[in-house]
């Protein structure tokens, strides 16, 4: 992908992207809520986004919505 986001602050935007709680995430990607919380601020700064809406929307964009991308 052409954005500047790291693998893990992609992995998150695209569980947040599939409508996953960041709770679900910490599950999923084996992080602690801090953590998650961390690369969901610096995708945000990124992405030049500042609600989980428009990052859903940007992450749609981005093709971050198919699940086989978080796998």
């Amino acid at each position: 992908m052409d954005h500047q986001l790291s693998p893990r602050e992609a992995e998150v935007v695209a569980f947040i992207t599939q409508g996953l709680s960041n709770q679900d995430i910490t599950e999923r990607a084996y992080l602690s809520m801090n953590t998650v919380k961390t690369y969901i601020r610096s995708a945000y700064l990124k992405m030049g986004v500042t609600t989980r809406s428009q990052a859903v929307r940007w992450g749609m964009q981005h093709g971050m919505d198919d699940p086989r991308q978080s796998q």
